[in-house]
């Protein structure tokens, strides 16, 4: 079999591709289950007295869909620098799918365009149930 640069790149676009829509996904749950939880932390939690307990709830899983997405973002980068590095090689590759990260977990997880969904979404989560006390 004989190597094909294009088609390679074709594979590790496809690659990149489902893992951005996963990454989406989550982002799609995250709001989903912001606003399911606003919503009964305003109607149906103000008769209830485990407000604390059902916030800490919810703010932990927000954490776990924040470390999911990351997780994800850090996969899709790796992918986006194998793509370059297949691009710009004018050696024979042999369809590797090993991707390296170059950026660790922490630097992904508190960048800009990834934190600020969910520190935004945790902060309301809080202002609301000092606000509802």
């Amino acid at each position: 079999m004989d190597y094909d640069k294009t088609k390679h790149l074709e594979l590790v676009s496809n690659a990149i591709d489902r893992i951005a829509q996963n990454s989406f996904t989550i982002k799609e749950f995250t709001v989903t289950f912001f606003t399911w939880s606003v919503l009964s932390q305003i109607i149906d939690l103000q008769k209830i007295d485990l407000k604390r307990e059902i916030l800490l709830l919810w703010i932990f899983l927000m954490l776990v869909f924040w470390f999911i997405d990351t997780w994800y973002l850090r996969i899709e980068k790796g992918f986006r620098e194998l793509f370059n590095k297949i691009r710009l090689s004018s050696s024979d590759l042999k369809y590797i799918m090993k991707h390296e990260n170059t950026d660790s977990f922490c630097s992904i997880l508190f960048s800009i365009p990834n934190s600020v969904l969910y520190i935004v979404l945790i902060g309301i989560q809080w202002f609301l149930y000092f606000y509802l006390k």
